[in-house]
């Protein structure tokens, strides 16, 4: 009896594996449906607040009175000043840009050789278009370039 005893100890710790377990399994994947759609809306949330339009004010600014009448003007803004008036210095010709003549930031006047670039063995200025800032260098040297591509914008 003693061996009886045992067995049906060890038969009262057996885990019984014959309930079904499925409103357990079913309560997680329906929390991991619902986790898998926040996170879905909070994405396109975040990327729809990314690719927003930034709205900006466009203010004119007006010189002060004529001199002399004692007026006084003050301007206290926050913001960016760009220009109006933007210009692309583009190649004319296909070849190598050999050398890039001035720097971001620089002031250059028309006519004034900005690269020069090497073409059938030829070296060939190019100049400015027009008077103004160099705002953006858009090529290096030793740089190969086509006919029309953008190399410099001024402002």
């Amino acid at each position: 009896t003693n061996e009886n005893d045992k067995g049906r100890l060890l038969a009262q710790l057996r885990i019984d594996r014959t309930e079904d377990n499925t409103s357990a399994r079913t309560a997680w994947i329906a929390g991991g449906a619902v986790a898998l759609l926040v996170l879905a809306g909070a994405g396109l949330w975040w990327w729809s607040r990314a690719n927003a339009a930034v709205e900006v004010e466009l203010v004119t600014a007006a010189a002060p009175a004529a001199p002399g009448s004692g007026a006084t003007a003050v301007l206290q803004a926050t913001g960016y000043v760009t220009a109006r008036r933007q210009a692309t210095v583009s190649a004319q010709i296909t070849g190598t840009l050999t050398q890039v003549l001035i720097e971001e930031g620089e002031r250059v006047e028309k006519g004034q050789v900005l690269c020069i670039v090497e073409a059938m063995k030829l070296m060939n200025e190019i100049e400015a278009d027009a008077a103004g800032t160099i705002t953006a260098i858009l090529v290096e040297d030793n740089q190969p370039v086509e006919y029309g591509q953008h190399l410099f914008k001024i402002s």
